[in-house]
């Protein structure tokens, strides 16, 4: 999400409405740089976002994010998972380096997946290396030119092939990245 930027915050045009006393319609004046997310329903909760929770967590009546998120505990309770599953997560910027590069998460993971933060992680088998992300299972260490060592909690990956290392070591100037890694012990 985005916040609205404006040249001159709580600025409003009021227009009186005409027939009626002392009632005004508000118009924004506010000169935005970046308009910012609406706030409605398809920004917090679209439809088809219910759809797929509702499917998968068998509940029902999902209206409000609040609603989302029982169901989604109660889904994972029911399976013994929250009692288990720890997840750790962050975000870097690339610095353009071509060297290995490296995440600590709170907990030692059991599946990590890693990708440019404005793009769609294809899936695949473990250890995925299409370009721009992965998915590593505990255990890898390495798949075709990348390599894995997990060391505690902190794992490292390299791409060993020159030519593309800033890419796939998720590394590329100024690129957003962003990395989950899941627990389940």
């Amino acid at each position: 999400m985005q916040d609205r930027i404006s040249n001159h915050p709580n600025r409003w045009v009021l227009t009186p409405v005409t027939g009626e006393t002392d009632t005004y319609d508000f118009t924004r004046a506010d000169d935005p740089t970046q308009t910012g997310t609406p706030l409605n329903k398809a920004t917090f909760l679209p439809d088809a976002t219910v759809t797929n929770i509702e499917t998968v967590t068998g509940a029902s009546g999902v209206s409000l994010p609040c609603d989302a998120l029982d169901a989604i505990v109660n889904a994972l309770d029911t399976m013994g998972l929250t009692r288990n599953a720890k997840i750790s997560y962050g975000t870097w910027t690339g610095t353009g380096s071509g060297a290995s590069r490296s995440f600590t998460f709170n907990w030692t993971p059991y599946i990590v997946i890693a990708t440019k933060t404005n793009y769609a992680f294809s899936g695949g088998d473990s250890a995925n290396s299409g370009a721009d992300s992965f998915m590593w299972l505990n255990g890898q260490t390495s798949t075709g030119p990348r390599t894995f060592t997990l060391s505690g909690t902190k794992l490292t990956w390299k791409y060993t092939n020159s030519a593309y290392q800033q890419r796939e070591n998720l590394n590329e100037s100024g690129v957003a990245y962003s990395i989950i890694g899941v627990c389940l012990k």
